[in-house]
C-alpha cells in the first residue's frame, strides 16, 4: 500500500511549526531537508524560519550559509542573523550586519536598531552604539520603548551614565517601563554612588 502523499500546501505549516520547537540541531537540519524535498525550502518564509531555527541552536556557520543563499532577503532576515550572532557572543558580526543590510537597501526596523544596540552593549562599545543611536534618530525609532531601553543598556554597559541617562530623559512618560527604569537605575547605582 502506497504512502498517504500530502499536498505541499498542508504540509509547510507542519514543518515550520516543527522548525518553531526545535532547539536541537540533528533536528532543524531535518525539518530543513523535508523542505527542501517539498520544493518549499527557498521561499522568504520558510527560509526566514529555517534561519531563525539554526540561530538558535547556535550553528551560525549554517545559518549564515543558508542567508547568504537567499534569494531575497527582508529586514526579518537580516535581524535574525543579526540576533543569532549576538546571541552566540558574536556581537562585532552583528554590528556588521546592519551595515551590510543597509548597504544592500533594506531599512532597519525597531527590533533590528534594538539588537544592534544591545550587540553594543555586550561589547561595551559607546562608540558604536553612537553609530547605532545616531542610525536610530534618522529612521525616527530612536524614542520607541524597546530601542530607547536598549539604548540606556547599552550606554550603562559602556559605563557613558551620562549619555544613558540622557536617553532615559528623552523617553515619553508612557515608554518608562519597568525595564528601562530597572536598567537606569541599575547604572546610577553602579557608577554614580
Amino acid at each position: 500500500m502506497a504512502a498517504p502523499s500530502f499536498s505541499t500546501t498542508a504540509l509547510t505549516p507542519v514543518l515550520i511549526h516543527l522548525l518553531r520547537g526545535a532547539s536541537d540541531l540533528a533536528s532543524v537540519a531535518a525539518t530543513h531537508a523535508k523542505l527542501f524535498k517539498a520544493g518549499v525550502a527557498s521561499t522568504l518564509a520558510s527560509s526566514n524560519h529555517l534561519l531563525a531555527a539554526y540561530c538558535r541552536c547556535g550553528a551560525m556557520s549554517r545559518a549564515r550559509e543558508l542567508f547568504d543563499g537567499m534569494r531575497d532577503r527582508d529586514v526579518v532576515s537580516w535581524t535574525t542573523l543579526m540576533s543569532g550572532y549576538t546571541a552566540s557572543g558574536r556581537s562585532r558580526e552583528a554590528v556588521s550586519v546592519l551595515r551590510a543590510m543597509e548597504f544592500s537597501g533594506v531599512q532597519p526596523n525597531v527590533v533590528t536598531l534594538s539588537t544592534a544596540a544591545s550587540a553594543c552593549a555586550r561589547l561595551a562599545d559607546a562608540g558604536l552604539g553612537r553609530q547605532v543611536h545616531a542610525r536610530a534618530e534618522v529612521a525616527g525609532c530612536a524614542r520607541d520603548t524597546i530601542v530607547s531601553t536598549a539604548l540606556v543598556d547599552m550606554y550603562g554597559k559602556a559605563g557613558r551614565v551620562d549619555d544613558s541617562r540622557a536617553v532615559f530623559d528623552g523617553m515619553a512618560a508612557p515608554a518608562m517601563n519597568a525595564v528601562s527604569w530597572g536598567a537606569m537605575l541599575e547604572y546610577i547605582a553602579r557608577f554614580w554612588l
